[in-house]
């Protein structure tokens, strides 16, 4: 097991969700009757599933409505997964590269799998990889590092072979936890300032994180 992997985190790393996210999250306030926050306030829950997201949304009225209002949140996005999300620039190129040098990509988030696969394939993006590991029943979130390790497992990879590319010190703590080397990026929900608190010096773009993949992989770039 030591096929080359690049696992890629979804939200902020290779698609851009940030509307989408607060659109769904803000219908179901609104279902509530309560009023619509800003993208400022829901980027800052955004990252540890829709349990955390929809409770910090919530806020005072969370043990009220917590369980119901996940509920409407993952009904409303599964209905509509793409609205205003966009893959980030270059993020196709980049996984035809990765895969041209036979590295082989997968996706490894903690966005619900089903909606996640729904929204990769709607933006053209779910034939390049070789599986999607997203929030399940029974599956923890990311930290954790099941997920990442089920996604090594599918494509026969090793920790030494997989390199995972992400926005937030989620991620950086995923690799950490599976053995993985870690490349991060800067353009995601919080600018890097989490990965550079956590010692990582992030890249702004697809293009020159995936030159990284590749030199960690000991492969020309």
């Amino acid at each position: 097991m030591n096929h080359p992997l690049c696992a890629w985190d979804l939200d902020g790393t290779l698609v851009d969700t940030v509307r989408d996210i607060c659109l769904h999250v803000n219908r179901t306030l609104c279902s509530f009757g309560l009023p619509e926050q800003p993208e400022a306030d829901i980027r800052a829950h955004i990252g540890h599933g829709a349990t955390q997201l929809i409770q910090g949304a919530l806020g005072p009225h969370a043990q009220q409505h917590l369980e119901t209002a996940v509920e409407r949140f993952q009904h409303s996005y599964d209905a509509q997964p793409v609205v205003h999300s966009v893959l980030f620039p270059g993020a196709l190129q980049c996984i035809r590269h990765l895969e041209r040098a036979g590295v082989k990509s997968a996706v490894v988030t903690n966005k619900p799998r089903d909606i996640s696969v729904k929204l990769l394939s709607t933006l053209g993006a779910l034939e390049h990889l070789v599986v999607v590991e997203g929030a399940a029943e029974g599956l923890p979130y990311k930290p954790d590092p099941t997920l990442l390790r089920r996604a090594m497992k599918a494509a026969g990879a090793s920790s030494a072979s997989t390199v995972m590319v992400g926005d937030s010190n989620v991620d950086m703590h995923t690799a950490r936890a599976t053995g993985c080397a870690f490349v991060g990026v800067t353009y995601g929900m919080d600018g890097g300032a989490g990965l550079r608190q956590g010692g990582v010096t992030p890249y702004a773009s697809l293009p020159s994180a995936t030159a990284e993949v590749l030199r960690l992989l000991g492969l020309p770039a």
